[in-house]
């Protein structure tokens, strides 16, 4: 992730809207000192496909097997079963998309 991680948001001809919106939040308007403010959401969407049915059955019994402490007294097997569940049971998501949305407000103190 770059140093600035909204620096690769905005396209070479937006640079002029954000930096005029960071010097806008330093000016007065209309003699009354406002307080503004620029919000940016960042949105990362990440695709996870579905696990086959066999090894969703699996793993339900592997973790009804872990929560079973009478069969968990043996710590190599504890150990052996956890690498296990994390191996196969943990879910994949591959990256699809960065959405981003930026605003500017403006706060009003005589509310």
């Amino acid at each position: 992730m770059p140093a600035n991680m909204f620096s690769n948001l905005f396209d070479d001809d937006d640079d002029g809207i954000l930096d005029g919106a960071w010097k806008d939040q330093k000016n007065e308007k209309g003699g009354q000192k406002g307080q503004q403010g620029i919000m940016t959401t960042v949105i990362h969407v990440m695709d996870r496909n579905l696990m086959k049915s066999g090894r969703a059955e699996q793993c339900q019994k592997m973790c009804e097997v872990f929560g079973d402490s009478s069969k968990m007294a043996n710590s190599n097997y504890k150990q052996t079963l956890t690498k296990s569940i994390e191996r196969m049971c943990a879910p994949v998501d591959t990256y699809a998309a960065c959405l981003y949305h930026t605003v500017k407000f403006d706060v009003n103190s005589n509310l």
